[in-house]
């Protein structure tokens, strides 16, 4: 299933231009300025919840819909949610577009909970609000919706009811005394409009995220959303400096975000002001600290070098010296803007070898932020290295340049295999 992650808040430069938006329609002339700047920051709140990498296809019109997610009993496909009035949401009132937000149920009938009104149904009513007028004032798009292929009975959408009751939580918003102000707006983000639970927790039988297990990693289409907790960013070194930039940017001295998350921060985080880059960063680490505008610099991670430079596997040595170091360079240093550092890597310092296996099997396409935040294509080596040698590439890199010490075998890589979907196969 894919879902989509995280965040944010208010641009001041945005808020005081009554600028047209590549997404929105013209301003016209009945619009007052207080809801010129209210369309504006629900622009920005949009590209918090990163309606447009769920809504918009590639090479796509903006939210004409057509996104296609797998999941377990079928598949569904994102609807219109432009303003156009035959097959978006331009006839929608606010009663009518709130409700679907926060309960899940749209003038047509219930939603799938594949759109996250579990976590939306936190979202203020201020920001409920800009986020309508925004969306009445987006280009109308004359795109039917596909009709989605949902196994019996699961297409039955009053069944959706049921889980409602069962699942939904009837909870609102409160910020959590003792905490900072910017502490409390990362928490406001990330448990809202950036529904970072929907991919990052994993979920119960009935396929509700499992809130006594929250940010510890879930599958999803064949890659694992990784453990977000603060006690393992923690461990992997993750500070408010790296975070911070890794929003901004996409890139970080862990190296960069990919599949699905590559478009959460290409649509989403990217566009965040620094406050809102800086709240998440501190929510995630649950760091109780008040906003500095100091934090924005690049850390820089020394580069590791061992004498054993084979630490023991010769023959991932050598498949790390013919097939990766070429781009990576001898000792993991990667090159800027073309390929990421092995030094400290995030995936490959997770505690499960899931990822890196995926990647090295199937690669990841070029990711292009800015010209100065780029990352050149990786090919995949699932045709040309078999399951003993990626297994061998893979403890080679781990002992390496991490603190893991498990020795991957034939048998996991294999079981990596199986769980790659259709849709992962791309990245």
């Amino acid at each position: 299933m894919k879902l989509n992650y995280l965040v944010s808040s208010l641009v001041l430069g945005a808020l005081l231009s009554p600028t047209v938006y590549a997404n929105t329609a013209p301003v016209t002339a009945q619009l007052t300025p207080t809801e010129i700047t209210q369309i504006a920051h629900g622009e920005y709140l949009a590209d918090i919840g990163d309606c447009s990498g769920c809504h918009t296809a590639p090479q796509g019109q903006p939210y004409a819909g057509g996104v296609k997610f797998k999941i377990p009993v079928g598949y569904l496909y994102a609807t219109n949610i432009s303003s156009d009035k035959q097959y978006g949401i331009g006839k929608y009132t606010y009663q009518q577009f709130a409700r679907a937000m926060r309960d899940g149920v749209a003038p047509r009938g219930n939603l799938y909970p594949v759109m996250p009104y579990t976590s939306y149904r936190l979202i203020n009513n201020s920001d409920m609000h800009d986020l309508y007028l925004y969306f009445m004032h987006t280009k109308p798009v004359a795109e039917p919706n596909k009709k989605n292929d949902i196994d019996f009975p699961f297409d039955m959408r009053w069944g959706i009811s049921v889980w409602n009751w069962l699942e939904l939580n009837k909870g609102t918003f409160h910020p959590i005394p003792g905490k900072t102000a910017l502490w409390n707006r990362g928490n406001y983000l990330i448990s809202g409009l950036g529904h970072c639970s929907e991919c990052h927790t994993p979920r119960n039988l009935l396929m509700s995220p499992e809130f006594s297990k929250q940010f510890q990693g879930s599958m999803i289409d064949g890659i694992m959303a990784p453990n977000i907790t603060p006690q393992e960013l923690k461990r992997q070194g993750w500070t408010m400096e790296s975070l911070t930039h890794l929003q901004q940017s996409g890139t970080s001295v862990k190296g960069s975000a990919f599949a699905d998350m590559y478009i959460v921060e290409h649509d989403s985080l990217s566009s965040l002001d620094r406050y809102d880059r800086q709240a998440i960063a501190a929510y995630l680490l649950n760091e109780n600290v008040n906003y500095n505008p100091l934090v924005v610099k690049y850390e820089k991670i020394p580069l590791i070098f061992k004498e054993n430079s084979a630490d023991g596997n010769q023959e991932g040595f050598a498949l790390y010296n013919n097939d990766c170091a070429g781009c990576h360079g001898s000792d993991g240093q990667g090159k800027p803007n073309v390929v990421p550092t092995l030094q400290g890597n995030a995936t490959l310092n997770h505690t499960s070898s899931y990822n890196t296996i995926a990647v090295i099997i199937n690669g990841i396409p070029k990711e292009y932020y800015n010209p100065t935040d780029s990352f050149y294509p990786m090919p995949g080596f699932g045709q040309s290295l078999t399951n003993k040698q990626i297994a061998q590439l893979t403890n080679y890199l781990r002992h390496r340049w991490t603190t893991q010490k498990n020795t991957i075998t034939e048998k996991t890589v294999e079981e990596v295999r199986k769980k790659l979907t259709p849709t992962s196969s791309s990245i």
